[in-house]
């Protein structure tokens, strides 16, 4: 499992990129910029799932080695795209993600050597790809339907992602994985967050924390301005650019949580209330 890395200097948005000119010609190069940057991400999946992948299944023997291998790579394909997102003037920091004393990283395991259970709350289309750009190696848990979507089908499956179709099985491989002290990243919400409506979190990161004993990481992700959301189309370009705060929160290690209730249901319900109220409320 791979450390964080250093997140960017924090910068004001318009001291990040300079303007391209006046606000109309501003915002038709932004949007140049982000239809090549989606249209690069889809062909560079495609290619890399045809060519790369294939290619590390025959030289890489070890299913294992093969898996984290795939993992790095993916991570390094995010932060190239995040890059290239940057010219058009994204921007992003990072809050709390400073390595212990001990000099681990904030997403090791515990010491049972049960790994960590990263969770987010889900404001836009890309918090995936900057979460897996700053957990080199972490495990995913994302949509059944990238398994049949040609430009993502091979890394899912190669990088041996958890699909989200059936909960008993979402559970028990998240549990599993755990256990074998990977990090695992998951969003609560199961979807991206509606602006303006009601956040409800499901309790299967709950019950996937208590089941493995794991450590919960929780990461609070803000966009301003807001975009890439609920039924928003990736072709909206906002007058201000756009900037994404995560901020690492207190780790909550698993034996507090195990203290929440005197059943598996009571324990989830209140470790899930927990998690909203912080990764939504303000908590610390």
């Amino acid at each position: 499992m791979g450390a964080m890395p250093a997140p960017e200097p924090a910068r004001d948005d318009a001291a990040a990129k300079p303007s391209f000119g006046p606000e109309w010609l501003d915002r038709a190069v932004r949007f140049a910029w982000t239809a090549m940057s989606f249209t690069l991400f889809g062909l560079g999946g495609l290619a890399v799932g045809i060519v790369v992948f294939p290619l590390l299944a025959l030289v890489v023997r070890d299913k294992d080695r093969r898996e984290r291998m795939t993992r790095g790579i993916v991570s390094q394909l995010f932060r190239a795209f995040i890059a290239i997102m940057a010219q058009v003037g994204l921007t992003y920091r990072v809050r709390g993600a400073e390595p212990g004393d001990d000099g681990a990283p904030v997403n090791a395991p515990n010491a049972s050597g049960v790994g960590t259970l990263v969770v987010a709350n889900h404001p836009t289309l890309i918090d995936v790809v900057f979460l897996l750009a700053l957990f080199p190696g972490a495990v995913s848990v994302v949509k059944r339907a990238h398994w049949f979507n040609p430009f993502m089908m091979a890394t899912v499956r190669m990088a041996r992602y958890i699909p989200n179709h059936d909960t008993t099985q979402l559970l028990d491989s998240a549990e599993q994985r755990l256990r074998q002290g990977e990090c695992l990243i998951l969003f609560p919400e199961g979807t991206r967050t509606v602006p303006g409506q009601p956040v409800r979190f499901r309790r299967g990161a709950a019950l996937a924390a208590l089941r493995a004993g794991a450590d919960i990481l929780p990461i609070r992700i803000t966009c301003e301005p807001l975009l890439l959301h609920k039924h928003s189309p990736w072709y909206h370009v906002p007058v201000t650019r756009p900037r994404w705060t995560f901020e690492v929160l207190d780790r909550l290690p698993a034996d507090e949580f195990q203290a929440m209730g005197d059943s598996e249901r009571s324990r989830s319900q209140a470790l899930t209330a927990e998690l909203q109220s912080r990764l939504t409320g303000g908590v610390k």
